[in-house]
């Protein structure tokens, strides 16, 4: 499907279900988001595709062709059900939120004591949307990054839902370096994803057994600022409530330079590959995870930390 057409098809989905989201309850709507998400599945040819490869990838032939493509049905049918419900923050109460996703306050609060902030790291895993909205329905004041959408409408509209569960999105881009540091500094939550392709921009590390090159910034703003990174997943159960999980937690390294850096990312990657490896319908599988490899004429180019981390990782690197 090309790309054009796939942009509307997306946003003509999206517009589908936010009326829907207003006219049913959101209990009834889950019915239909679970058709809608196999319908996805088969329309969306070159999204799965991809999820199909990624998941090739990662299991081998440890997942026969029946369980990748239950995985991947699956995954879309968490997909549409996550875009439902982040349809509906405008329309949440914190009450709501509370009662849809359970999740232990004082693990936070246990490393915000230090008064030096919280990274949550976090995945495109269960849905990521509304572990921010119930991190700040438990109190805290939480900042995320999040890469501007090519779609300006969908782009306003994903901006707004944030803004109305009280989180502060800050666009992906070299300007983001001191706002995240600021917020660390005022001991509140700044959340990242490190779980897609980071392009030349990142290190290599391991992710289920191949090289994948992956975002450093959270590694960066820790050791700069002695923040704790905390891995949290808001993980989907049966019944569509969600639980947020916690791992370890993941304390900046000194000295810091290259190496302590490439540590870190590795930690945090691992720990993402655990989450996944859990959950494998919760994950997006529909991104191009492993496609930057390292350069064969560079390879021991893992880390370039630059001035004032605006560039976390440097060259070495090529897109398959």
């Amino acid at each position: 499907m090309k790309a054009s057409v796939l942009r509307t098809a997306s946003r003509g989905m999206i517009i589908f279900l936010y009326f829907i989201s207003r006219i049913i309850p959101l209990k009834w709507g889950y019915c239909l988001c679970g058709a809608l998400g196999g319908i996805t599945c088969n329309v969306m040819s070159g999204h799965r595709k991809t999820a199909m490869n990624n998941l090739e990838i990662a299991f081998g032939e440890g997942l026969s062709l029946p369980k990748r493509k239950e995985i991947c049905r699956g995954m879309f049918g968490n997909m549409v059900k996550s875009l439902y419900e982040f349809l509906h923050f405008t329309r949440f109460s914190e009450t709501d939120i509370t009662s849809m996703v359970e999740l232990d306050g004082s693990i936070i609060r246990k490393y915000t004591a230090g008064g030096r902030g919280v990274i949550v790291l976090t995945a495109h895993m269960g849905n990521w949307e509304l572990l921010g909205a119930r991190v700040v329905a438990e109190g805290f004041k939480l900042t995320v990054i999040g890469k501007n959408l090519r779609d300006v409408w969908l782009n306003r509209l994903m901006h707004r839902l944030r803004k109305s569960a009280g989180v502060e999105n800050i666009s992906k881009g070299k300007g983001i370096f001191n706002p995240v540091v600021e917020a660390l500094q005022r001991n509140e939550i700044v959340g990242l994803l490190a779980d897609q392709n980071a392009g030349s921009d990142g290190c290599f590390v391991d992710f289920f057994g191949k090289t994948a090159s992956t975002f450093t910034g959270p590694a960066v703003f820790a050791a700069h600022t002695g923040a704790v990174i905390l891995p949290a997943f808001c993980i989907r159960q049966k019944d569509n409530s969600h639980k947020v999980i916690f791992y370890d937690p993941i304390f900046p390294a000194s000295p810091s330079n290259k190496e302590t850096i490439y540590e870190c990312a590795k930690e945090y990657t691992r720990c993402i590959e655990r989450v996944v490896r859990e959950y494998p319908e919760q994950w997006l599988w529909i991104h191009k995870r492993w496609k930057t490899q390292p350069d064969p004429e560079n390879p021991e180019a893992l880390v370039k930390c630059e001035e004032r981390g605006e560039r976390t990782c440097g060259e070495g690197s090529r897109n398959i």
